[in-house]
This record gives C-alpha cells, sequence and structure tokens, in this order.
C-alpha cells in the first residue's frame, strides 16, 4: 500500500509540473503571437507549445492536455483558430488560408495537384521564394492570374471546362495569397514590375514550361501583358479579362482642386497606405466588412455553392451563422504580412486606381505572331474605350490576330458572372491560335517536298 501511495504521489506531482511547463509555454507563446508583426503558422504554432513538454509516448499524460494540444488535425486547428481569435488582432495564419482554399478546391471534379515553386535565385542575402501553383487537366499549358486581393481559388468555376482540353496552371502571384511575401518595398514603377515577371519568369522556368497560353484578370491582365512585351517567345496566345491599366487618367475624373484642407488630407493619408491595410487595422471585425462590402461576390457564387445560397434565403437576409467560403477564403488570403504584393501594386497606381505607365501606349508593342483576345464586362466600371484604342494601334501596324469581345450583363468578374460564356470565349481564342500554329508547322514539310521534287 506505502509503494502504490507513493507511485501516485510521483504521478501527481509529475503532472502538476507538466501542467505548469504547458502553462508557460502557452503564455510565452501568446506573448509572442501578440506582439509579432508576422503571424505564426499553423505548425509553428503548435510546436511552440509543445516544445518544452515531454511526449505523449514518453509521459501517458494526453488527457491532461488542453484539447487544442491533443495530436488530433481537426480539433488542433479548430481550437487553435479560437485562441488566434481572442490573442491575436487579426484572426489569421497560413493553416487558416490553406483550409480556405482546400474548401473552394473541394468543389472541383478534375483532380488536382497543389505545388509551392521555387522561384528563389539561391543567393545567400536573398529570402526562400515560393509561388503556389494549383495544376490540373491535360493538354496544351494554360497559365492564369489572378486579379488583386484575388488567388487561385476564385477560378473554381473554370477551372473544369478548362482542364477538359488543357493542362491549367493557376498560380497565386507573388506576393499574394499563399505565396511567399518577403519584405521587398520597390523604389520605382520598373523595380516594382521587375518584382512581378522576374519572379513569374523564374517560375516558368523552374515548373518546365516552355510554350503557353497566359489568361490574365484586371491586375492579373496587366501583369500579363508585361510578361508578354517582356517574354514573348514563351507565349501562345494571351487573353485579357476585363484588363486593370490600359487607359490614362480621365481628366473630368480629376481630383477637385477646391477640396478642403481635410478632405485633401484623407485622401493623401488613403492613397499613402497599402489598398489592403485598412482590412488589417480593423482585426477581426475584417471578414464583416468583406462581407457588408463585397456581398456581391456571394451571390455570384451561388451556383458554386447553392446550399449557402439557400440558407441565407432561409434566413430571410438575416444571415447564416459562418462565413461564406468565398468571403473566408478572401479575409485570410489577404490579411496576411508583409504585404509585399500590395506594396508592389502601389507603386504602380496613382490617384486611386489609375495606372502611372498606362498599357496602351506598350501594348501595342507586342511582337506580332502573339494572338490577343480582350474580354471585357459590358456594365464593368472597367471602361473598354482603352481596349479598342490598343486594338486599333494594333491594327494600324498590321497586327490582324487581334480579337475585343465585350460580354452582355457581364460587370468587372467576367469569369464567374457569366462563366459558361467566358469559358467559350477563352476555349476558341486558343483553339484559333492552335489551329493556325499547326497550319505554320506543316509549310517548311511541304516547301521540303518541292524542293526535293
Amino acid at each position: 500500500m506505502e509503494a502504490e501511495d507513493a507511485i501516485q504521489q510521483q504521478q501527481k506531482e509529475i503532472e502538476a509540473g507538466l501542467n505548469e511547463e504547458i502553462m508557460k509555454s502557452v503564455s510565452k507563446s501568446l506573448l509572442r503571437q501578440f506582439v509579432s508583426s508576422k503571424p505564426l503558422s499553423f505548425k509553428s504554432f503548435i510546436r511552440e507549445r509543445l516544445a518544452s513538454t515531454p511526449s505523449n509516448s514518453e509521459t501517458n499524460h494526453r488527457r491532461k492536455f488542453p484539447s487544442f494540444y491533443k495530436p488530433n488535425p481537426t480539433s488542433m486547428q479548430e481550437e487553435t483558430l479560437e485562441v488566434l481569435r481572442w490573442w491575436y488582432w487579426r484572426p489569421t495564419s497560413a493553416s487558416h488560408q490553406r483550409h480556405a482554399e482546400r474548401t473552394l478546391l473541394q468543389k472541383l471534379r478534375t483532380p488536382y495537384t497543389l505545388r509551392n515553386v521555387k522561384v528563389s535565385t539561391g543567393s545567400k542575402n536573398e529570402p526562400e521564394e515560393h509561388i503556389h501553383t494549383l495544376i490540373l487537366g491535360k493538354g496544351p499549358p494554360l497559365v492564369l492570374f489572378h486579379g488583386f486581393g484575388s488567388g487561385i481559388g476564385l477560378w473554381i468555376a473554370n477551372l473544369d471546362y478548362l482542364a477538359s482540353n488543357h493542362t491549367i496552371y493557376a498560380i497565386d502571384l507573388p506576393g499574394f495569397a499563399a505565396s511567399s511575401r518577403t519584405n521587398f518595398n520597390p523604389t520605382s514603377i520598373s523595380d516594382a514590375e521587375s518584382y512581378f515577371t522576374s519572379r513569374i519568369e523564374r517560375w516558368r522556368q523552374n515548373i518546365g514550361l516552355d510554350r503557353f497560353h497566359l489568361l490574365g484578370h484586371s491586375f492579373g491582365g496587366y501583369l500579363s501583358s508585361l510578361y508578354a512585351l517582356r517574354y514573348p517567345d514563351h507565349l501562345s496566345s494571351l487573353i485579357l479579362a476585363d484588363p486593370w491599366g490600359l487607359p490614362h487618367r480621365d481628366p473630368d475624373l480629376a481630383p477637385n482642386p477646391n477640396q478642403k484642407f481635410y478632405q485633401k488630407w484623407l485622401r493623401d493619408t488613403i492613397a499613402y497606405f497599402p489598398p489592403l491595410s485598412s482590412l488589417r487595422f480593423i482585426g477581426p471585425f475584417g471578414p464583416r466588412a468583406i462581407s457588408s462590402f463585397r456581398n456581391d461576390l456571394v451571390y455570384k457564387f451561388r451556383k458554386i455553392f447553392p446550399e449557402w445560397h439557400e440558407e441565407e434565403k432561409r434566413n430571410k437576409g438575416k444571415g447564416i451563422k459562418e462565413m461564406h467560403p468565398i468571403i473566408n477564403y478572401l479575409y485570410h488570403s489577404n490579411v496576411a504580412t508583409p504585404a509585399t504584393g500590395e506594396r508592389a501594386f502601389h507603386k504602380l497606381v496613382k490617384d486611386m486606381g489609375w495606372a502611372r505607365a498606362p498599357l496602351v501606349d506598350r501594348l501595342p508593342e507586342l511582337r506580332m505572331d502573339v494572338r490577343v483576345t480582350m474580354v471585357y464586362g459590358k456594365e464593368s466600371w472597367m471602361s473598354s474605350e482603352a481596349g479598342w484604342e490598343v486594338k486599333r494601334r494594333m491594327e494600324e501596324k498590321g497586327k490582324t490576330n487581334v480579337r475585343l469581345v465585350e460580354m452582355e450583363r457581364c460587370g468587372h468578374h467576367v469569369y464567374i458572372d457569366n462563366a459558361d460564356e467566358f469559358n467559350r470565349i477563352v476555349g476558341e481564342a486558343m483553339e484559333e491560335k492552335e489551329r493556325d500554329e499547326e497550319v505554320v508547322e506543316r509549310k517548311p514539310k511541304s516547301k521540303q517536298l518541292r524542293k526535293v521534287w
């Protein structure tokens, strides 16, 4: 009996010491998480708390652990999210972004793979960087660039159709969503443009693509155009979906010179910070803000998530308890720090949305053999006038493989406003180019035969 009592007393002492070590680890880690400007990833969050505790196999005290320390990935993730909500102003992490992304991608019918493709040069002074890549389908390659503040998840209404005849490579642009974020701070327009195009080119080399079709939406259309101008040898065709950055600033929309001092100060202050700084500033209220200001996206994706749309209708507009998958994905893809992609984009913008170096003057210089298709929404806030001007200038130079389409009843997000029609237009643009290349490939053979005979 005395031996059993001694063993039980020893076990209690071990448990008391273990709990004390756990609380010390939790306190230190949560304090670091609270004061740090860079959020911990999910794995680091758990690893740091368990670093000073014996393993479960050695202590057999799993029942004494708080629930979020149990080695069950689902419960750990859920409990960690709750801890972060209370102890960190921006309730997000890399694991939350991955979970939000998987929620969208599970709607795909086509098998897919995700890769983080290295794009750093290997220099000792350069941090490790990667571009998050979604790959699916089989056929000629098509690369997708998303718009500002977006990610690969917003292509879910287009991926299955496009992957039926092509191999899709959808990327998170450098500095956005799940791609690497560094402390890069551009000092000029060319510096910001090179940040994107150089990393995209290294991505192309490392993933092993030679020639491909390139589709870009909004800011992704701007970057697609820059890449096409700098690396035309690798493009089969260029497809711009409601592209940003083509026109010069409209003089009629210039700031009012008679603004009061506080109005000008407020405008300049807002323009000084990266575009999504306000979303980070409001912290845990960010998801609600996105849901309020971008509720149109919830409606646009109603066919992809009919269960959410039906539940919202049943609640008669009172909302639902959980965050919509699209809102959840946008939030966790945009509030992470550092704001690398935003800072580079900010250097390219002036006067609240106009490009400092408009493409209307540069895109007509694109090489003659690159087929160009521009797709605009007729109800978009992005005017198609600059697109028509680019088409006119290209045709004056003798470039005939340029097409511009305006989609009825579509706004800026043409890829989801009428996904079926958009998919058809993109498919036709690639098929036309592929037919042209087949004809060109046959010509040398026929000429050679004539010479022989």
